[in-house]
């Protein structure tokens, strides 16, 4: 199976990231994939921002008609990726830098719903760095691709974390991938995508080893580099 290729906010070599631009930038470029973040505005609107705060304003205690109007809706940026795949990183964990943290469920289920309504639950997967999230996600839609985001979790730890939670993939930083982790992983039926590759030599070493998806700042080499 080819290696998915997924710009890592849109192309935004070309605009802002995590716009409508460099949405449709991405697309027009060719990508098979765009991966962006997904957050409650202060009126709990589903907004693409990636930090807790645009321009000094938390967007969590923001209206989403007061944020910035480079701050596209998930809606929006629905719109302008038609066509690929959405890789729909919700930000929704326990840290310091997160002014909030979601714990009934709600954020993951606005996100499904309005991918139910809009007819997108064929052509995205969730990912988040809280593995409650995740399995919120996995037990509200069970068919959608759900991958676990890690960090500071061991490759080991992250695969046995993804398998008790029922998921489809793990999410790993490419310099956190131990040699034999992809087949690791796919022996227990778990996808590997790796994020954020833009060295050349790195890209062809994990297309030539078998990886699902490597997430992008580059999309454009990673497209010339797969054939």
């Amino acid at each position: 199976m080819k290696t998915r290729i997924e710009a890592h906010r849109g192309l935004h070599a070309e605009a802002r990231e995590n716009t409508v631009e460099a949405f449709a930038a991405a697309v027009a470029a060719g990508v098979d994939g765009v991966e962006l973040d997904v957050r409650w505005s202060g009126d709990r609107h589903l907004v693409i921002h990636h930090d807790a705060e645009v321009e000094g304003a938390i967007v969590a205690a923001t209206a989403a008609a007061d944020l910035p109007g480079y701050v596209p809706t998930l809606a929006q940026a629905l719109d302008a990726l038609t066509g690929v795949c959405v890789n729909i990183e919700i930000k929704n964990i326990r840290d310091a830098s997160e002014p909030t943290y979601d714990e009934s469920g709600q954020l993951a289920r606005d996100v499904i719903d309005l991918l139910a309504a809009r007819g997108w639950r064929d052509d995205c997967v969730i990912s988040s760095f809280d593995l409650a999230t995740c399995e919120q996600v996995h037990a509200l839609a069970p068919e959608l691709e759900v991958g676990w985001l890690i960090w500071s979790q061991s490759f080991d730890e992250a695969l046995e974390g993804a398998t008790r939670a029922g998921l489809a993939a793990v999410n790993v930083n490419f310099r956190r991938l131990p040699d034999g982790g992809i087949a690791e992983a796919h022996s227990r039926g778990l996808k590997v995508n790796v994020w954020t590759v833009n060295d050349p030599a790195t890209m062809t070493r994990l297309f030539e080893a078998g990886v699902d998806t490597v997430i992008t700042d580059d999309p454009v080499a990673a497209l010339a580099l797969r054939g």
